[in-house]
C-alpha cells in the first residue's frame, strides 16, 4: 500500500433514482478539499447509508483512493431489487373461420360495433332520511329530523378496455378457447438505506364479454359464433354455423340429407360440396336432384328456422317386382326393382306374399329369403332370383285328331269355294303352300280366331313333363308323318292351335292331314258424321282371300242408318264401291255436306299485346338459352293500345266506304246433313269491358280501340280489361321469376339474386335483400334488409333510396339516400344527402359524392381506409360533362380525320370529292361549336354552390379524404363530433365542433 495517507479534491457519492446503488466518485483538484481517511469516513457516514455495504471491501477501496493521483471511482453499496410478480397469461386456442362463412363474419366484424362489457362496482353514498323522535314521556306531539346514512351500492359500469380488435375467428359452441396459466408472486427488495421495496404488481384487468364462460383454468364458448378480442378483453358474437351429412337408405338406393340451418346471415353450404359427398357415398350423380333444388331445400330450411331430417336428394323413381314364367313354364324367376327418391318403396312384406300366392311349386323359400335380403343391403339396384324349375317332357309318337270346332256346311264352303277362285292371283301370292294346296281342293272350311284350338292329340306314348305350377306337361307328337301343318297352325301341350284370324282349310289327301290358316275377309265399311252435323265420310277396307265384296245397296244401307237425309252424293257412293271392289282402300270419302249459314259481319279483336306470355326461358339467335330473361305478362305503357275491334264485311259485301250496319250484310239461314235449320248470326257486339286504367275510344271508320291510361301490366279475365299499375313478386327473383321489366310499382318478397335485374317505372320495394343486382326505378327504391353488392350491384333511382345497409354497391339517387347502418366500400352519387341514421352508421371505404352533404356516426376506420367525401356541388352534372367531353373527342378525331383526306383528295385534283369533304368539316365544326359551348354551360352551373356539409356524430379517422370545388381535406388524426364545411370567406374545407353554428361556412 503506498505511504500517501490524504489526498486533494473533489469527492461525491451519485445514488440512481430507485436508491438501489451508491457510487463514491473522486476528482484531483488543487482548490479542492483535502481527505484523508477520518474524513472519507466522516463524508459516507453523513449520507445515512445503512444496506448494501461490504466492510472489508470499502476498507481496501478507501484505501487505494488515498493512494490514487488521478480520478478515482468505487461501488459503495448496492441494495436488493424487487422480484416483480408475474401476471396471468392465456394461451389462446387456434380459431380458423370455414371458408364458406369468410364472407359473412367479415361483414358482421365490419358492422359490429365495440364491445359492451360491463363490470360491478361498489359506490358508497351520502343518503338523507327523515326519522321520527318521540318524546321521553310519550306525551306531546312526535317531532322528525332529518339524519344522513351511508350506504353501498351495486352496480354495472363499462369496463376500462382498450376497444381495438387484435385477433378474429370462428368457435363452436361447448369448445375449448384458451388456458389460464398462472402468474408468480413478487419478491419486495431493500435499498441502500434499508428500506423495503415492494414488487411491482401482477394485476390481472383482463374482462370476458357475452359469451365466453371460465370454467377453472379454461375459457369455454357458450355458443357458436365470432370470437373477437382485444389487449385486455375477449367476446363471442353469436353466430350458429350451418351442419349437414348424407348418407344412404336401408337400401342403399335413396340418398338422405340431413341438415341443421344455422343463423341466416350465414352463406349456405356450397351444393356442389354436398353433391359430391353424396357420390362417394355410392350415389349416381345423374340418380340425383340438381344442385338448384339441393340449395333451394337449404335455404327453405333456414327460413323456416327447421332442420332437414331425412330430406331425399335422390330422383323419383318407383320400385317393382314380378314372377316371371318362361314360355314353356319350366322355369320362373323372381326380377326385383328398388324404389329411390320419393317413389314406391320395395316392400318385402309384398313380394314375399306375392311369391306364397303365385302357385310355384318346388321353392326352397330359406334360400329365396337370404337372397332378397342380401340384395336389399346391397347396393345393386335390379337383380333376378331363381325360384322355382319345371320337369321337362319326353314327346310322344304318333296321335289322333279330335276336333274342337264346327265345320262350315257344304252351301256355304261351295259359295267360298268359287270366290277363292276368283281371287286366287292375290291368294297365291300371300300363301306359300297355295301351289301344293289349291284352296279350291280344301275338303272343309273353318272360321276360327287367334289362339284358338283347332283339335286335341292323343299321343300314344311317351314321359309326362311337370311345369312350376305342379301342372303335367303332355308330351307332344314330334314323329307323326300323318299330320301337316301348313300356315298358321302350331302344335302346343297335344293340342293344335290357330296362330291368327282367318279360314282354316282342311286337306284330306293321300291318307294325309293337311291343316292352314290363312287370311279371309269380308269387305267392311263405315260411315262417321261430324259432330256438328256438317259432313259425313265414308270409310272401309276391301274383302280378301275370297270374302264378300260390298255393293251399292249396302252403301245405302249404311246412308239411311245413319241417317242422312240431305246434302248426299251419289257419285262419291258409286266412287267408294268401285275403289273397294278394285282392292284399294278408302279412307274419310267424303259422301255428304252441309249448308253452313252465312252470319253478318262480325268484329275481328286484334290484340296489340301478347296476353299468352309466359315464357321460363329466352333462346337467341345462337340457339342459346337465357334462363334470366322470361315474360310472364303483357308489359305496356301509358298510351299503348291494347285492343282493335274491327269490323270485317259478311261475304258478298263490301266494307270499304260503307257503314257498319250495311257491311254487317243480312244474315242466311244454312242446314245439316239431317235436314235441321241453322239459324244464322246477326251483328253483335264482343263483350269486352275497359275496366281500371283503360279508356275505350272509336274513331270514324267504326273502329274501337282500348287505350291503357298507366303504364303497367295487363290483366284480361272475364271479358275485362284492365291494367294494373303495381306488380306483387312473392318470391325472391331468380332463375324461377326471371328479370323483371315493370312500367308501374314493384314489390319483392324476397331477394333479388345474383346476375338478375328489376326495372320498375314507379317504386320499388324488395322486402329482404339486393345482391349482385340491378336495381332501377323511375321514383324511389326501398331495400329492406341491405346490399351485399360483392363489386358489381347497382341501384339507381330518379327520386330517393332507403337501405339497412350497402357494401360494395354502386348507388345513385337524384334525391336522398337513407341507410340505417353501414355504407362498406360504395360508389354513392346524388343531389340529396346521404344519411346513415343508426347508431351503427359507418361510412367505411368507397368515393361518396353528395350534394347536400353527408351525416354518419362514424367515416373511415382505425385500419385507415381510404374514403373519399364529396359535398357542395351538383355531381349529376359531372355525369353529363363526362358524356360531353367524349363527344367532342370524337368529333375533334373525326375532324383531324377529314383534313388528312382533303390534303390527299385536293393533291389529287379530286374537286367532287373535296366539296363533300369541306361540307361535312363545316357540319362537324358547327356541331362542336354547340357542344362546347353547352360543355362551357355545364361546367359554369357544375362550379355552382350549394348548400351542404358533413356531420359526424362520432369519430372521423385518418384516411378520410373531404373535397368542394377542388378543395381538398384529409383527416391526419382521429376527431370526435365534428362538421366538415366549406367556408365560403376562405375558400377552404374546415372541421368545426358539431356544436357550433353552421354560419361559419356561410350557410
Amino acid at each position: 500500500m503506498s505511504e500517501k495517507h490524504s489526498i486533494t479534491g473533489r469527492l461525491a457519492i451519485d445514488i440512481d433514482e430507485d436508491d438501489l446503488k451508491a457510487v463514491v466518485r473522486y476528482s484531483p483538484d488543487a482548490g479542492g478539499s483535502e481527505w484523508d481517511l477520518q474524513a472519507v469516513n466522516r463524508f459516507i457516514a453523513e449520507h445515512k447509508i445503512t444496506n448494501g455495504i461490504d466492510r472489508a471491501e470499502l476498507e481496501q477501496n478507501i484505501n487505494k483512493l488515498l493512494a490514487s493521483e488521478d480520478s478515482f471511482s468505487f461501488i459503495l453499496a448496492e441494495g436488493i431489487p424487487a422480484e416483480d410478480a408475474v401476471a396471468a397469461k392465456r394461451v389462446w386456442a387456434a380459431s380458423v373461420v370455414p371458408d364458406e362463412y369468410k364472407p359473412d363474419v367479415e361483414t358482421v366484424l365490419m358492422t359490429a360495433g365495440p364491445p359492451e362489457i360491463l363490470v360491478s362496482v361498489t359506490e358508497t353514498l351520502q343518503r338523507e332520511k327523515t326519522v321520527v323522535k318521540k318524546n321521553l314521556l310519550g306525551l306531546g306531539r312526535q317531532r322528525t329530523e332529518k339524519v344522513v346514512e351511508t350506504v353501498k351500492v351495486q352496480k354495472e359500469v363499462p369496463a376500462e378496455i382498450l376497444p381495438d380488435v387484435i385477433e378474429a375467428g370462428w368457435v363452436d359452441g361447448g369448445s375449448f378457447v384458451a388456458e389460464i396459466r398462472s402468474g408468480t408472486a413478487g419478491q419486495p427488495g431493500k435499498d441502500i438505506y434499508g428500506k423495503p421495496v415492494p414488487a411491482a404488481s401482477g394485476a390481472d384487468d383482463f374482462y370476458l364479454g357475452r359469451g365466453i364462460s371460465q370454467k377453472g383454468g379454461r375459457y369455454i364458448a357458450d355458443y357458436s359464433g365470432i370470437l373477437r378480442r382485444g389487449w385486455n378483453w375477449a367476446e363471442i358474437i353469436p353466430l350458429r354455423g350451418h351442419s349437414w351429412s348424407v348418407e344412404l337408405s336401408r337400401d342403399k338406393n335413396t340418398c338422405l340429407f340431413q341438415f341443421k340451418p344455422g343463423d341466416r346471415e350465414l352463406s349456405l353450404p356450397r351444393a356442389g360440396t354436398i353433391i359430391d359427398k353424396a357420390v362417394a357415398a355410392g350415389c349416381s350423380e345423374e340418380t340425383l336432384i340438381p344442385a338448384s333444388k339441393v340449395r333451394a331445400l337449404m335455404a327453405a330450411s333456414v327460413m323456416r328456422k327447421k332442420p332437414l331430417v331425412n330430406a331425399v336428394l335422390s330422383t323419383d323413381d318407383d320400385a317393382s317386382f314380378e314372377i316371371k314364367v318362361s314360355t314353356d313354364r319350366l322355369k320362373a324367376v323372381l326380377a326385383m326393382h328398388k324404389g329411390r327418391g320419393r317413389g314406391r318403396p320395395l316392400v318385402l312384406k309384398q313380394v314375399g306374399g306375392a311369391i306364397k300366392s303365385s302357385g310355384l311349386k318346388g321353392l326352397n323359400l330359406k334360400k329365396i329369403q337370404e337372397d332378397i335380403l342380401d340384395f336389399y343391403g346391397s347396393s345393386a339396384a335390379d337383380i333376378e332370383i331363381p325360384l322355382s324349375d319345371g320337369v321337362a317332357p319326353v314327346n310322344a309318337g304318333a296321335a289322333e285328331l279330335e276336333w274342337d270346332l264346327e265345320f262350315l256346311p257344304e252351301d256355304k264352303s261351295s259359295e267360298i269355294r268359287r270366290r277363292t277362285l276368283d281371287s286366287l292371283q292375290t291368294i297365291t301370292a300371300s300363301v306359300g303352300s297355295v301351289v301344293e294346296y289349291g284352296p279350291d281342293k280344301a275338303s272343309a272350311y273353318a272360321f276360327v280366331i287367334d289362339g284358338q284350338v283347332i283339335a286335341g292329340c292323343k299321343p300314344e306314348a311317351g314321359k309326362k313333363g311337370k311345369d312350376v305350377f305342379g301342372d303335367v306337361i303332355e308330351p307332344e307328337i314330334t314323329d307323326d308323318e300323318s299330320i301337316i301343318l301348313l300356315e298358321n297352325v302350331s302344335l302346343k301341350n297335344g293340342c293344335l292351335f290357330s296362330d291368327s284370324a282367318g279360314l282354316l282349310e282342311y286337306f284330306d289327301m293321300e291318307g294325309k292331314t293337311a291343316l292352314r290358316v290363312r287370311n279371309y275377309r269380308d269387305a267392311f265399311c263405315d260411315v262417321n258424321v261430324a259432330d256438328d252435323g256438317m259432313k259425313a265420310v265414308l270409310s272401309g277396307y276391301p274383302a280378301e282371300g275370297g270374302g264378300l265384296p260390298p255393293s251399292l245397296e249396302d252403301m245405302n244401307r249404311l246412308v239411311h242408318e245413319a241417317g242422312i237425309v240431305k246434302g248426299l252424293s251419289p257419285d262419291a257412293l258409286q266412287t267408294a264401291v268401285g275403289m273397294l271392289r278394285g282392292g284399294e282402300f278408302v279412307r274419310s270419302l267424303v259422301i255428304a255436306e252441309g249448308q253452313p249459314p252465312r252470319n253478318a259481319g262480325e268484329y275481328d279483336l286484334n290484340f296489340k299485346i301478347d296476353l299468352n306470355a309466359d315464357e321460363a326461358v329466352s333462346i337467341d339467335k345462337n340457339g342459346k338459352a337465357d334462363y334470366r330473361k322470361q315474360q310472364h305478362f303483357a308489359n305496356v305503357k301509358k298510351g299503348d293500345t291494347l285492343l282493335e275491334l274491327r269490323l270485317r264485311a259478311a261475304a258478298g259485301v263490301p266494307a270499304d266506304g260503307a257503314s257498319a250496319e250495311a257491311a254487317a250484310g243480312e244474315p242466311v239461314d244454312g242446314w245439316d246433313i239431317f235436314g235441321k235449320t241453322l239459324a244464322a248470326k246477326a251483328l253483335k257486339m264482343p263483350a269486352i269491358e275497359a275496366g281500371a286504367n283503360v279508356l275505350q275510344q272509336r274513331d270514324e271508320n267504326g273502329r274501337i280501340f282500348f287505350v291503357a291510361e298507366k303504364s303497367g301490366r295487363v290483366v284480361f279475365e272475364g271479358g275485362r280489361l284492365e291494367v294494373q299499375d303495381s306488380l306483387a313478386i312473392k318470391t325472391d327473383v331468380d332463375f324461377n321469376t326471371g328479370n323483371i321489366k315493370f312500367e308501374g310499382d314493384v314489390r319483392v318478397k324476397g331477394s333479388v339474386r345474383d346476375g338478375f335485374y328489376v326495372m320498375a317505372g314507379g317504386e320499388l320495394t324488395v322486402g329482404m335483400s339486393a345482391q349482385k343486382s340491378l336495381l332501377s326505378s323511375e321514383k324511389s327504391i326501398i331495400v329492406n334488409q341491405g346490399v351485399k353488392g360483392g363489386g358489381k350491384a347497382i341501384l339507381r333511382a330518379k327520386e330517393s333510396i332507403q337501405t339497412a345497409f350497402a357494401e360494395q354497391a354502386t348507388i345513385l339517387a337524384v334525391d336522398d339516400i337513407v341507410v340505417k347502418n353501414a355504407v362498406f366500400n360504395c360508389k354513392v352519387r346524388c343531389n340529396g344527402k346521404l344519411m346513415l341514421v343508426s347508431d351503427k352508421g359507418y361510412l367505411v371505404g368507397g368515393r361518396i359524392q353528395s350534394r347536400r352533404g353527408i351525416e354518419a356516426a362514424n367515416i373511415g376506420s382505425l385500419s385507415g381506409s381510404r374514403t373519399e367525401v364529396s359535398f357542395g356541388q351538383d355531381y349529376l352534372i359531372a355525369d353529363q360533362i363526362e358524356i360531353e367531353e367524349k363527344e367532342i373527342g370524337k368529333i375533334k378525331k373525326r375532324l383531324a380525320a377529314v383534313e388528312t383526306e382533303m390534303r390527299k383528295v385536293e393533291a389529287a385534283g379530286n374537286t367532287t370529292q373535296l366539296g363533300v369533304l369541306r361540307t361535312e368539316k363545316l357540319k362537324m365544326m358547327k356541331v362542336m361549336e354547340k357542344r362546347s359551348l353547352r360543355l362551357f354551360t355545364l361546367k359554369e352551373r357544375f362550379e355552382q354552390h350549394h348548400p351542404g356539409d358533413v356531420i359526424i356524430r362520432g369519430d372521423v379517422f385518418p384516411g378520410v379524404v373531404f373535397e368542394s370545388h377542388g378543395r381538398r381535406l384529409e383527416i391526419n388524426r382521429k376527431e370526435s363530433s365534428v362538421r366538415v364545411i366549406f367556408n365560403k370567406e376562405t375558400g377552404m374545407l374546415e372541421t368545426v365542433p358539431l356544436k357550433v353554428s353552421a354560419a361559419v361556412g356561410g350557410e
